[in-house]
């Protein structure tokens, strides 16, 4: 740290401010008064958790970062709710691509906008707004706990109890290290069992969801849309196009990043396939690989596809999920 506020004296005054003893209140006037928020770490290992990104993204100030931590996920570049340089280049001259590539995104895009087009500034306030809450809240954090850790050690300890014979440990000698199983039996043969989906739960909470016998398609499309993606751990794009002249898949409800609108059937990658030929397709483990593959996120890397079919045999639609690496 004596080195960064030495540092400060090599540049013109006032060009550089040190501020001692960071805290809540001084984390306050900062995010209610930055117009952006510039993350440049040293990669790897030097990275910080970034959460004051988070927080400042939150209250409506545009990150400019380059694509480490949570700013591949959150990112919109060009734009939307911030921008991005260095394109996640890691490897020789570190520091001089992301330098080259920050005055580019300077000096072509953010400055232009911020004297320029106050309107589009502000809409890009209200996007970043928009995606930390929705992307980056404590609701979030806690799902995520409990369908990460805390439901699959539940999963553990039964599977703990249902094998201890065969592995010839005490069930109480599980609580101290001296007896723990072997490791293989944690991540290995019974990973599946671990971070199982309990399907026929979330079928039922499922049904909670229109209302006790809604019959609005809407808005029963949208609550299932906005279930599968709340409740199904990895994924980060889940909705449904919706057949419209019998040659066209439209953009219906839907949760996560922005998504093409139109998808051509027959001719439109996993969607417009499955589409035509009725049939559900899975498409592990790179999408980007298959024929006509529409990149709307290009985080996602499996996808799910399952046409709707009416009950006098008309397609309606699909359901389309997608998941990035796991």
């Amino acid at each position: 740290m004596a080195n960064i506020a030495e540092m400060a004296y090599r540049f013109p005054p006032e060009s550089i401010v040190f501020l001692e003893n960071y805290n809540m209140e001084l984390g306050k006037l900062l995010t209610s008064s930055c117009d952006i928020w510039l993350n440049t770490p040293q990669r790897p290992p030097l990275e910080a958790s970034a959460t004051s990104g988070m927080k400042a993204a939150l209250n409506g100030v545009l990150h400019l970062s380059v694509l480490d931590g949570w700013w591949p996920e959150g990112c919109l570049h060009g734009g939307v709710n911030g921008w991005q340089f260095g394109g996640g280049y890691e490897g020789p001259e570190q520091t001089m691509v992301d330098a080259v590539s920050l005055y580019e995104v300077l000096l072509n895009e953010v400055i232009p906008v911020y004297y320029e087009d106050r309107n589009r500034w502000q809409d890009m306030m209200r996007a970043s707004i928009a995606m930390a809450m929705h992307r980056f809240s404590s609701k979030r954090m806690l799902t995520e706990y409990y369908n990460l850790m805390y439901h699959p050690s539940t999963t553990l300890r039964r599977i703990k109890k249902r094998d201890h014979e065969c592995y010839g440990y005490p069930i109480g000698g599980y609580n101290s290290w001296r007896f723990a199983p072997p490791f293989w039996v944690i991540l290995g043969a019974r990973r599946d069992a671990m971070y199982s989906t309990d399907y026929e739960r979330l079928k039922k909470r499922l049904a909670l969801t229109s209302g006790g016998g809604e019959t609005n398609w809407l808005a029963n499309l949208a609550n299932t849309a906005a279930f599968i993606f709340q409740e199904l751990r990895g994924i980060n794009w889940a909705g449904f196009y919706l057949l419209e002249g019998g040659s066209e898949l439209v953009l219906g409800p839907f949760q996560g990043k922005p998504a093409c609108v139109r998808i051509a059937v027959g001719n439109g990658g996993v969607c417009g396939t499955a589409a035509q030929r009725r049939q559900s397709i899975v498409v592990p483990p790179d999408v980007h690989k298959f024929p006509g593959h529409i990149a709307c996120d290009p985080a996602s890397r499996s996808e799910v596809v399952i046409p709707m079919i009416a009950a006098d045999g008309r397609l309606l639609g699909v359901l389309d999920v997608d998941s990035p690496p796991t």
